[in-house]
């Protein structure tokens, strides 16, 4: 289930908010576990910005963690493969990026994994290892 609308949690001077957000005309999608992958993140210490409003192709955060930063982009993990493909927007967006590479995850123990240092298929290592 994907939601017209982000939930982007933010602090501000130690009050955490809820607030949403109406989408733009170019903005993208939210996968139905958008919100608990953010609050898991946020639960284990990382700040974490929605990038779901921009829309074509970006990812959907941006998370940072022991001063490292992350590109995640979040699929529903209950869907069925065939519709956690990333769109031809965000692959695009993925080829074009001279960065980070982006982290593609179904869950919030994926999104934890993709920032605490597990190595995944392509070799490389995050925050607590070698990148």
């Amino acid at each position: 289930m994907r939601v017209d609308i982000a939930a982007d949690v933010c602090e501000c001077g130690g009050v955490e908010a809820e607030r949403k957000v109406r989408r733009t005309k170019h903005a993208g999608r939210v996968d139905a576990n958008h919100i608990a992958v953010r609050a898991a993140l946020g639960g284990m210490g990382a700040t974490c910005q929605s990038l779901g409003m921009v829309g074509d192709g970006c990812p959907d955060f941006v998370v940072g963690y022991r001063g490292r930063t992350y590109l995640l982009e979040v699929k529903d993990g209950k869907r069925p493969p065939s519709e956690r493909k990333l769109t031809a927007a965000q692959e695009r967006w993925h080829s074009w990026w001279r960065g980070t590479p982006v982290r593609v995850v179904t869950s919030p123990e994926e999104a934890i994994e993709a920032v605490c240092g597990i190595r995944d298929d392509t070799g490389w290592r995050t925050a607590l290892g070698d990148v």
